[in-house]
C-alpha cells in the first residue's frame, strides 16, 4: 500500500469515525430529550394527584366540620326553645303561687256572693288557683258563674305579673346557657381537632410529594447537565476528527501533486526520446 492509499484510507476512516460520533450524539439527545419528557410527564401526573388527594381530603374536611356547625347552629336554637320554655314555667309558676293568695271566700266577686263562695270552699276551691275547667260541677255554677270566676282569675293573673322580677322570670336560665355553652365548647374542639387532623394529612401530602418533586427535577438536572458533556465532548472529538481530516486531507493533495508532478516528468522524458529517435 503507497502512501496516498494510506492517507486516503485514514480519511475514510476519521469520517466514518466523525460520522458515527455524530450519530451516537443525535441518539444521546433523542433519548435525553425522551427521558427529560417522561420526567416532567411524571411531575405533571404527581401534582395532579396531589391536588385531587388534598381537594379530596378538603372536600371530607368541609363535610365533618359542616356537620359540627350544623351541631352548634341547632344548639343555639335548642338553647333558646329551652330558655323560652323554662321562662314560660317560671312565669306559670309565679302566678300560680300569686293565685294561692287571692282566696274566694275573701275576694268581692261580682256574682258570687257568700253562700256560692262556701259551697266552692266545700268543694275544694280555696283560691284563684284552683279554679279550673272542672268547677262547672260544683252545684250552682253554670257557664255564666264559671265565666265570672274565670274573669276574676285573669284579672289576678295580670295583677300578680305586675310584680315579677327579672331574677324570678329568668331563673335557671343562666344553668341553661352554661350547658349549651360547654356544648359548643366541646363541638369547637372536635373541630379544631378535625382541623389539625386534615391538616396534618394535607402537609404529610405535601412533604412526600416535594420530596419527590425534587428528586424528579434532580433527575431532570442530571440528564440536562450529562446531555451538555456529552455535546461537549462530542464537540471536542468532532474538532480533533475534523483537523486530523483536514490535515491528512493537506498531506494527501501534496503527495497527489508530487505524484501528478513525477508523472509529468516522466511523459516529458519520454517524448523528448521520442523525439530524437
Amino acid at each position: 500500500m503507497n502512501n496516498i492509499q494510506y492517507l486516503e484510507k485514514e480519511i475514510r476512516k476519521f469520517r466514518d469515525e466523525k460520522i458515527k460520533i455524530e450519530r451516537e450524539l443525535d441518539n444521546w439527545q433523542i433519548r435525553d430529550k425522551k427521558q427529560i419528557d417522561d420526567l416532567k410527564s411524571q411531575n405533571i401526573l404527581m401534582h395532579n394527584k396531589e391536588e385531587h388527594e388534598i381537594i379530596s381530603l378538603t372536600s371530607q374536611m368541609n363535610s365533618e366540620i359542616g356537620i359540627i356547625n350544623s351541631k352548634i347552629i341547632n344548639s343555639y336554637n335548642q338553647e333558646n326553645n329551652e330558655i323560652k320554655s323554662n321562662n314560660e314555667r317560671n312565669k306559670n309558676s309565679y302566678i300560680y303561687d300569686s293565685l294561692k293568695h287571692y282566696k274566694i271566700e275573701a275576694m268581692a266577686i261580682p256574682g258570687i256572693g257568700n253562700g256560692l263562695a262556701n259551697i266552692l270552699h266545700q268543694h275544694g276551691y280555696h283560691t284563684a288557683a284552683d279554679i279550673d275547667n272542672s268547677i262547672t260541677r260544683v252545684p250552682g255554677i253554670g257557664d255564666a258563674r264559671a265565666s265570672l270566676l274565670f274573669s276574676w282569675k285573669k284579672r289576678q293573673e295580670i295583677l300578680s305579673l305586675q310584680w315579677i322580677t327579672p331574677k324570678e322570670l329568668n331563673e335557671g336560665e343562666f344553668q341553661i346557657r352554661q350547658k349549651y355553652q360547654s356544648i359548643r365548647n366541646t363541638l369547637n374542639n372536635d373541630e379544631n381537632n378535625i382541623r389539625n387532623q386534615y391538616n396534618a394529612k394535607i402537609q404529610n401530602i405535601k412533604k412526600t410529594h416535594t420530596g419527590k418533586y425534587d428528586q424528579i427535577q434532580k433527575q431532570i438536572y442530571d440528564n440536562q447537565i450529562n446531555g451538555l458533556q456529552r455535546i461537549e465532548q462530542s464537540k471536542d472529538s468532532i474538532q480533533n476528527l475534523v483537523k486530523e481530516i483536514n490535515e491528512k486531507t493537506k498531506t494527501l493533495t501534496y503527495q497527489k501533486s508530487l505524484v501528478n508532478s513525477s508523472y509529468s516528468e516522466i511523459n516529458l522524458s519520454n517524448y523528448l526520446k521520442y523525439l530524437i529517435l
